[in-house]
């Protein structure tokens, strides 16, 4: 079954429509149409509930603000996930699940499973100039070390083909970087 498929009967207006989107207005789910409800049920018993709504738009920032680590750094060409998983094998051979439980503790809000964490460390392992060898325990290479010290990109050293949001970055020069310093992202 497709993802598209899989989610349809979240969308009422598919039942009887044929829908394009246009831009952010479009077709409204029933999630969504319950987070209305939720939000006016709420002032109607309530008043408006600043504190609750500034709460969940500071969630949402925050969020955001993690996707946005996850594009390679201006300064070493990795996401911050790479970097902390490198980061915890900097100090010698390390079974791989203890740096799984390392970085999983230093997320306020975890997202990383042990699947998606494999998969960085296979693509760390397995990239042109390997960061880290993943056998008898997860070590940093040679070239890992430099990239850490920021005498090295990993971008440039290996490229990159990840989509991040709805942005594919591809090549040794990817059109986006994140500036830890501002916490923007900033051109390629």
């Amino acid at each position: 079954m497709s993802v598209g498929h899989a989610i349809r009967g979240e969308f009422p207006i598919f039942e009887h429509t044929t829908y394009v989107n246009s831009c952010s207005q479009g077709a409204l789910s029933q999630r969504v149409r319950r987070a209305y409800e939720e939000y006016l049920e709420g002032w109607d018993a309530n008043g408006a509930e600043w504190a609750v709504w500034v709460e969940r738009a500071d969630a949402a920032r925050s969020a955001f603000g993690r996707l946005l680590q996850e594009y390679p750094s201006r300064t070493d060409g990795l996401s911050l996930t790479q970097r902390r998983i490198l980061l915890a094998a900097a100090d010698g051979p390390a079974p791989a699940g203890r740096i799984f439980r390392t970085i999983s503790q230093q997320e306020r809000r975890p997202f990383l499973g042990d699947t998606s964490f494999f998969a960085y460390l296979g693509d760390l392992a397995a990239c042109e100039v390997p960061l880290l060898t993943a056998g008898d325990g997860v070590r940093l290479t040679a070239a890992g070390r430099e990239v850490l010290a920021g005498r090295e990109d990993h971008a440039r050293l290996n490229g990159i083909d990840r989509w991040i949001g709805g942005v594919h970055l591809v090549g040794r020069a990817p059109a986006w970087r994140y500036d830890e310093r501002l916490e923007v992202l900033t051109p390629g």
